[in-house]
């Protein structure tokens, strides 16, 4: 990480914020207003990405990319009742505790993605959810990411999805991420992580926490499809891919409460 005098950083974190409010005047609807007027009353929202990209233009850019990214998936307005129960009750994504550093954990479980072309923005969403809910928690000075890939095949495989995720997702928190973590590998897996290793940081470290707690305000997806607009059949789709995951969950939760 970069050591800057506190003078120089704030003069840094002043350059910064003025270009982003200078984009922000011109093109007003490639960011979300919240973002804006958060980043105007937070420093650390922008020294985060002074102390990865060192430099003003640098760093600027890295902020730039991720405001219009938080723009474009609705990250300021998404709240639990925006998802389904069983996205939830599913631990596919989930906050945990915290590791022996302290950092907040979310752990991903990708043995129960499938690719879903009603729910693709929906997930993407939901996952961009769980980090954001983390990140607050820790202040944006201190989280992991955990992939549990534990029987993973070849129906979980999405490389579009982990692109997507790569590219995004890290950047969402520059300096707050301290690391991910992947383990459990299979042949599969490991074909896969050989090509994209050098896009992930390299410490690893790793958490136990159980996953399956719901918000009570959640619709299940039953009511949430309906209220969307999807076809009984399309949400009879969703469910019939689903059903062995939420056994599965049924009998951990099961287990968890005796």
């Amino acid at each position: 990480m970069a050591s800057f005098s506190s003078e120089n950083m704030e003069h840094k974190i002043q350059q910064v914020r003025s270009i982003i409010m200078q984009k922000y005047e011109s093109n007003n609807e490639l960011y979300h207003e919240k973002d804006i007027e958060y980043l105007q009353n937070d420093n650390w929202t922008v020294e985060r990405y002074i102390q990865r990209g060192k430099t003003v233009d640098k760093s600027f850019q890295l902020l730039d990319n991720v405001l219009k990214f938080r723009r474009e998936i609705d990250m300021p307005v998404l709240e639990s009742v925006c998802f389904p129960r069983e996205l939830f009750k599913i631990g596919y994504a989930f906050n945990g505790g915290h590791d022996r550093q302290g950092n907040g954990v979310v752990f991903m479980r990708p043995r129960f993605y499938r690719k879903i072309k009603k729910l693709d923005r929906k997930i993407k969403q939901f996952v961009c959810y769980q980090m954001e809910i983390m990140d607050k928690k820790t202040k944006g000075r201190g989280m992991a990411i955990i992939v549990d890939l534990k029987s993973i095949g070849l129906m979980n495989l999405d490389i579009e999805y982990i692109l997507w995720g790569i590219t995004n997702l890290i950047d969402c928190c520059p300096t707050g991420l301290n690391y991910i973590m992947l383990y459990d590998f299979s042949w599969l897996v490991t074909s896969i992580w050989n090509q994209m290793k050098k896009l992930l940081p390299a410490d690893l470290e790793k958490n136990i926490i159980d996953p399956h707690h719901v918000p009570d305000e959640c619709l299940t997806l039953i009511d949430y499809g309906r209220q969307n607009d999807w076809l009984e059949k399309e949400i009879d789709h969703v469910l019939k891919l689903w059903k062995p995951f939420l056994d599965k969950a049924d009998e951990e939760i099961k287990k968890f409460v005796q």
